[in-house]
């Protein structure tokens, strides 16, 4: 059937950047292998192993192209050829950046022709973390170097009209996961069936900083078939590669490989050989050395010459001419003779040591594959063992935070019973009050307090603890000069109220009975105490009686500076002692006569005690 018009050309190839190369393939065959083997295993993620992209296909796409025609990948190639990647890298970092940066970029030496350096972090995801299908790795580019370089070498192919102008801005993303390729992701004709989608919200959490390679220099550019292709060895796959440009020193356009199919391993190898014969070639001191040689040759062939034919007697003229004509027939034979052996000497130093360092570069190979391999052995354990040790850490936060909801289930259960409790119990049938309206009242009460003394007494000013003082002595003063005998009675009233209580006390707990005389000693009593309290309480000073307490589940020690023992014993003996009761009060002084100095303390009479025996 013929071609609907707006239909879009098929892809036959692409452009790209392998990332895969001598320089990056320990880094990322380490960080590949232990990625692998923690989200394939089962007590981890438990993805399906195909779905991991093999290490040989990793690479950055720059644009997809239509190539169906053998013209057609001619003049791709010739794009490719024409390109001059370092003198465009540098011409962008010269640019300003997208963005503005914390700090100004370094200067930039033009002069020098460089390439950018590729580091690959993290993990995100193409679509929605939880119904993802393709996980890819970014590369590192704050300033938008490497984008805005890699879309001028996609913007080449598009001027020249191989390649079609995608709407979609350009995404730098190396694959590392795409459930396309998992078995039954395609039907039985071959056709694509509905993809694998995974919750790939743990597994962008686990690897959000994760290395896969840093800091590796952008080696080569090149066009590749569409469709990967099993190989042996540790790449598992790799694309066919129409052309390449490959970083080997040169100009771009020389590094041009030939137009034909390359595996990714026969690139890397046909660069080491170049590099190889980049460091075998000639150098000027060896052609000084060959110039040599031919001279010392040319010196030896005239000196064989002139020993072997000696000048005759009687010869002239002739004799000289054959002579000199000998000398120099002898002397371009022997520089013919001496460069020859020269030349042959170099070959074989030259298949010599071609020869040692292949079996170098042989025993190289060998020895860093096998470390290479032990190394991502090693870290496959490690990064196992690390990923069932935070396996156990994740179940056991999950076991307490289902026992922490537990809890609050239970608390829940609890206080629901114990408004069933007092509802139920309750006898005056008024609905149950829960403790939140009483914590709520309290709250709002005290914000009226506060608000009411903010707003009444913000401006109000206490006087000084001496003016209070000498108020209250003046006042009481007064009191006692001027209503002497109007507190008789009241004093009267109160001094038969202790003789009562105190009489009350003492028959209670003894066999004497209540006497006049008794009672008149009792009352001449308090009413000196009345009159000392009196005389007490009119002092400018603040005067204090008091009495140390003694509680039931609590050590009181005898202090000598506020104590006297009733016994009379030494005071040094009595430190460590318990008081067993107090006798009498004693009377504390703070403050000077004028009511100042109130921090200074002075006991004018100490309480009598009586100590505890030994």
């Amino acid at each position: 059937m013929p071609p609907r018009p707006n239909a879009k050309p098929a892809f036959t190839h692409f452009l790209c950047i392998p990332l895969i190369t001598l320089a990056s393939r320990s880094q990322v065959s380490r960080s590949l292998a232990s990625f692998k083997a923690d989200v394939t295993d089962a007590a981890s993620f438990d993805i399906p192993e195909t779905a991991v992209r093999p290490l040989g296909t990793l690479h950055l796409t720059l644009g997809m192209l239509s190539l169906p025609s053998h013209e057609s990948v001619q003049k791709a190639t010739a794009v490719l050829r024409s390109l001059n990647p370092r003198a465009a890298f540098v011409d962008i970092r010269s640019l300003p950046a997208t963005a503005p940066l914390a700090t100004p970029a370094p200067p930039v030496d033009t002069s020098v022709e460089q390439l950018p350096f590729l580091t690959l972090r993290g993990l995100h995801s193409m679509q929605r973390p939880e119904q993802a299908s393709v996980l890819y790795a970014a590369p590192e580019d704050d300033r938008g170097i490497l984008l805005r370089f890699c879309e001028r070498l996609r913007d080449s192919f598009i001027d020249a009209g191989v390649m079609v102008r995608e709407e979609r801005p350009l995404l730098l993303h190396a694959t590392i996961i795409n459930t396309i390729y998992v078995k039954g992701g395609r039907d039985t004709q071959g056709k694509r069936g509905k993809k694998l989608a995974l919750d790939a919200t743990d597994v962008l959490a686990r690897y959000e900083g994760y290395v896969w390679m840093e800091g590796v220099p952008l080696e080569r550019i090149a066009i590749c078939k569409m469709g990967a292709k099993a190989v042996d060895g540790e790449d598992g796959a790799a694309y066919d590669v129409e052309a390449e440009f490959c970083k080997t020193g040169g100009q771009p356009r020389d590094s041009i490989l030939p137009i034909e199919p390359v595996s990714a391993p026969r690139c890397e190898l046909n660069a080491a050989c170049r590099a190889r014969d980049t460091w075998l070639r000639p150098r000027p001191h060896d052609e000084r050395t060959e110039t040599n040689e031919s001279r010392r040759g040319e010196r030896r062939g005239r000196e064989s010459v002139s020993g072997d034919e000696g000048p005759k007697p009687g010869d002239t003229g002739g004799g000289a001419a054959t002579q000199k004509e000998r000398e120099t027939h002898g002397g371009a034979s022997g520089s013919g003779t001496g460069g020859s052996h020269t030349k042959e000497a170099d070959g074989q130093r030259i298949a010599l040591l071609e020869t040692e360092l292949a079996v170098m570069e042989d025993e190289f190979a060998r020895e860093l594959d096998r470390l290479s391999r032990k190394e991502s052995e090693t870290a496959t354990f490690w990064q196992g063992r690390v990923a069932r040790a935070e396996d156990r850490a994740r179940a056991a936060c999950g076991e307490m935070e289902a026992l922490e909801a537990e809890c609050v289930e239970l608390r829940a259960q609890v206080r629901g019973l114990k408004e069933f409790v007092s509802t139920s119990t309750r006898t005056d049938g008024q609905s149950a009050t829960s403790d939140e309206v009483f914590g709520e009242g309290a709250a709002r009460l005290g914000n009226g307090l506060q608000n009411w003394v903010i707003v009444h007494f913000r401006r109000a000013k206490i006087g000084s603890e001496e003016a209070v003082n000498q108020w209250r002595s003046t006042t009481l003063t007064l009191l006692r000069r001027e209503a002497g005998d109007k507190m008789h009675s009241e004093t009267d009233a109160a001094t038969e109220r202790v003789i009562e209580r105190i009489n009350r006390v003492l028959d209670g707990i003894t066999d004497n009975k209540t006497t006049d005389a008794r009672d008149q000693a009792l009352r001449a009593l308090i009413v000196s105490a009345i009159d000392l309290g009196r005389l007490l309480a009119v002092q400018k000073a603040v005067f204090g009686v008091f009495m140390p307490e003694i509680v039931p589940h609590q050590q009181t020690k005898f202090d000598p500076a506020t104590m006297e023992d009733v016994g009379g014993e030494d005071e040094e003996t009595l430190s460590e002692r318990d008081i067993c009761c107090v006798t009498f009060p004693g009377i504390m002084k703070r403050g000077d006569e004028t009511g100042r100095m109130l921090a200074y303390r002075n006991i004018i009479a100490k309480a009598t005690v009586l100590c505890s025996p030994e």
